[in-house]
């Protein structure tokens, strides 16, 4: 299982008691593409591919050519100005992007468990392709479909678990706000319970970088500041 937490950056894993799931489980830290919007990098991840191949620079990317769709908007594969889907517009989501996804490739049964409100639009289609894809109202709902979906698969199996709680209470209250911390730690009980489960597939969290981002008073970042981090670090490292 494979959870994309949009807008967990490392300074909010390092805030996570030392005895939290996610922490204890901590092995390397990756940097980022730029800009590191949910755009962008969501794209990249999904293409395996840096920002100057796939074509999503940010929120918005020149429509195809000139005419009638200058500025599209990413997220919502609209039209930027009036919010007109591209399809009623006479153009295919696949045309604003320049590589596949390789979700809809990878050769087990796959699975894309995301929030309701996103389970349909030009995005997800795009980012899913033929993949199956199922909505959740809460963690614990996208928990037990995971736990459901690897316990009834006939093969090797491939389930992610895309989660914008974080980045959603980071955009709406501020990145230090209480609402994002509960957050953190609703993510980290449910992972938490999702691997004591006891099914017959590995779970691993690949953080999202968040849109705000929280620095430190002295200007300084935390990377190999902290020395919780550079800790785990080493044993990474150790580890190879």
């Amino acid at each position: 299982m494979v959870v994309i937490a949009d807008g967990l950056g490392l300074d909010l894993l390092e805030s996570m008691p030392a005895a939290s799931f996610l922490w204890q489980r901590f092995t390397d830290a990756l940097h980022t593409v730029y800009p590191s919007t949910t755009a962008v990098a969501l794209t990249s991840f999904h293409t395996a591919s840096w920002p100057t191949e796939h074509g999503v620079t940010g929120y918005w990317v020149p429509g195809p050519g000139r005419g009638a769709v200058d500025t599209i908007n990413v997220l919502e594969c609209a039209r930027r100005g009036d919010g007109r889907p591209l399809e009623a517009l006479g153009l295919r989501v696949e045309s604003i992007f320049a590589r596949p996804t390789m979700l809809a490739r990878v050769p087990r049964q796959t699975l894309f468990m995301l929030p309701a409100r996103l389970v349909s639009g030009g995005f997800t289609d795009y980012l899913a392709g033929s993949t199956a894809r199922q909505g959740y109202r809460s963690l614990a709902d996208a928990v037990d479909s995971i736990v459901d979906f690897v316990g009834h698969a006939s093969g090797p199996s491939c389930s992610v678990l895309y989660v914008s709680a974080i980045d959603d209470a980071a955009h709406e209250h501020g990145p230090a706000h209480l609402e994002v911390v509960g957050a953190v730690r609703a993510l980290d009980a449910a992972v938490a319970h999702r691997a004591h489960g006891g099914s017959r597939a590995s779970a691993s969290a690949c953080s999202q970088p968040p849109g705000p981002v929280a620095g430190r008073r002295d200007g300084t970042t935390r990377e190999y500041r902290d020395r919780r981090y550079a800790r785990a670090h080493h044993r990474a490292v150790r580890r190879g």
